[in-house]
């Protein structure tokens, strides 16, 4: 071989390296059980912004979330759009909500009809109201 067919093997060889672990990272995010985190996860009575960061859901898809008390009510629902790997940055806000613990559950919703699908995983974060000292 010449140097320039030592050259080209050598780009070729590592161009496909590159792209299989690229694909392998994409999938193993898409296979892989959602996460999401939620800042701050507490807050004062009067309502307070919530930051979340999620991965893991179905790409390009509707993720519902829900707010809900220790009695099992909801008092606040909502949903984000994931983006092609899967994840999506949001921010909202959480008002009304009286002194308590509760969890925010996220889960896909494949159809758009606001109720998380029952075939998926759904994962929740911790609220506390107020933040306890």
């Amino acid at each position: 071989m010449n140097t320039n067919s030592n050259a080209t093997y050598i780009l070729i060889t590592g161009t496909l390296s590159l792209l299989i672990l690229a694909s392998s990272l994409v999938w193993s995010n898409v296979l892989a059980d959602p996460t999401a985190k939620v800042m701050p996860s507490c807050g004062p009575v009067e309502g307070f912004g919530l930051s979340i960061s999620a991965n893991g859901f179905k790409p390009k898809s509707t993720v519902d979330w829900q707010i809900v008390d220790s009695k099992g009510d909801v008092p606040l629902f909502g949903y984000f759009y994931s983006n092609r790997s899967g994840g999506f940055n949001e921010t909202t806000y959480a008002d009304d909500l009286k002194k308590g613990h509760y969890k925010m559950y996220f889960g896909t919703d494949s159809n758009n009809d606001n109720i998380m699908d029952t075939n998926v995983t759904r994962i929740y974060a911790n609220l506390t109201l107020p933040c306890e000292e």
